[in-house]
C-alpha cells in the first residue's frame, strides 16, 4: 500500500507563495516531513514526491488498519503549525492505494495514489482511496481530449446531421 500526503492543495501554494515567497514554504515542506516522520514511526521510510506531497507505506496489515492509520495522521498533521516563526493552518489530504508491487510499477502506484487525493479533493473529503474505476474514466478522458486536435488534423471527423421536418406546421 501506498500513501499519499498532500499538505496544501496547489491554488493555496501558490496564493501563500505569491504572498510569503518560497522560502517559507519550504521551511513549512521540511517541518512537516519532520512531523510526518514522526508520526509514521521508526523504519518507515517518507518520500518527497512534490513541492508540497510526500509518501510513504501505511502501517497496518489490512486495508481498515491502513485507514485508521491515515485518517489518524492527517488529523495529527491537521490545524495550526509553527515554524520560522511563522503560523500556517493545515488541511492535509491522503490519498491511499494498495497494488500489486509485481504488477504496478512505481510511477503508477504514485499515479494511482495522486488519483485518490484528487478523487478526495473532489468530495471534500480529507481521505479517500484508489477507486479503479473512476481512474479508468478519467484516463479514457483525458486520452480522448489528447486525441481530438491530432485526428481533426487528419480529417477523422465528419459533419453528420440529420434534417427534421415538422409536417404540421411544414
Amino acid at each position: 500500500a501506498l500513501m499519499m500526503v498532500e499538505i496544501m492543495g496547489h491554488e493555496r501554494m501558490l496564493a501563500e507563495s505569491r504572498a510569503v515567497g518560497s522560502e517559507p514554504l519550504e521551511s513549512l515542506a521540511i517541518a512537516f516531513a519532520d512531523r510526518l516522520k514522526r508520526l509514521a514511526g521508526r523504519g518507515v521510510a517518507v518520500y518527497h514526491v512534490g513541492e508540497m506531497r510526500f509518501c510513504l507505506e501505511p502501517a497496518g496489515g489490512n486495508r481498515a488498519q491502513r485507514e485508521q492509520f491515515a485518517a489518524e495522521t492527517v488529523a495529527a498533521l491537521s490545524g495550526p503549525m509553527a515554524f520560522d516563526g511563522r503560523a500556517i493552518e493545515l488541511a492535509p489530504m491522503a490519498g491511499l492505494v494498495e497494488f500489486d508491487a509485481g504488477a504496478v510499477g512505481p510511477s503508477d502506484a504514485l499515479r494511482m495514489a495522486s488519483a485518490a487525493l484528487h478523487s478526495g479533493l473532489g468530495r471534500g473529503a480529507a481521505l479517500a482511496w484508489h477507486d479503479a474505476a473512476l481512474d479508468a474514466a478519467h484516463r479514457r478522458a483525458y486520452r480522448l481530449v489528447r486525441e481530438i486536435l491530432p485526428a481533426l488534423a487528419r480529417g477523422e471527423f465528419r459533419l453528420v446531421y440529420q434534417p427534421k421536418l415538422n409536417l404540421r406546421a411544414g
